[in-house]
């Protein structure tokens, strides 16, 4: 069983394909199958609907008796994995967001009461959120069940 979602060749075809992915090409293949665990690391801490189709396996996904592996969930990662080769770093990203006004006179306004979902969530990159966000739980549903 695989320890990231896709593979190193298929990320490589995917990103052949799009723009500004020079980072995925300047990386040894062995840093690009670390992005891509770690990329799957970020996707795995998410809280998805439905369960894992055999509660031994190692990924969030195939769920609900699925064999394989949503394109969609794949392709996140391959999106994560890039921002995560791009110098992505949580904490400056997570430092900027409140940043309303930035002048030349140094006076920067910040609004820390707001912070995007995906950030919250550790979702580097808008693209993956997107591809994502549909596979995931609502928040504000709540299930409870009664054992005896």
């Amino acid at each position: 069983m695989s320890s990231f979602y896709g593979t190193v060749n298929d990320a490589d075809d995917f990103f052949t394909a799009r723009l500004n992915t020079s980072a995925w090409f300047d990386t040894s293949p062995g840093d690009r199958a670390k992005a891509l665990l770690g990329a799957t690391e970020l996707i795995d801490r998410l809280n998805y609907i439905g369960d894992k189709t055999d509660a031994n396996q190692d990924l969030q996904f195939p769920r609900d008796g699925d064999t394989d592996v949503p394109l969609a969930i794949e392709q996140a990662c391959y999106w994560i994995a890039l921002e995560l080769l791009s110098d992505y770093d949580p904490e400056t990203e997570a430092n900027l967001i409140p940043v309303v006004q930035d002048t030349w006179v140094a006076t920067t306004k910040y609004d820390r009461s707001f912070l995007p979902r995906r950030l919250a969530a550790g979702i580097p990159s808008d693209r993956a959120w997107q591809l994502l966000y549909p596979y995931l739980r609502d928040p504000s549903n709540i299930q409870l069940i009664r054992g005896n």
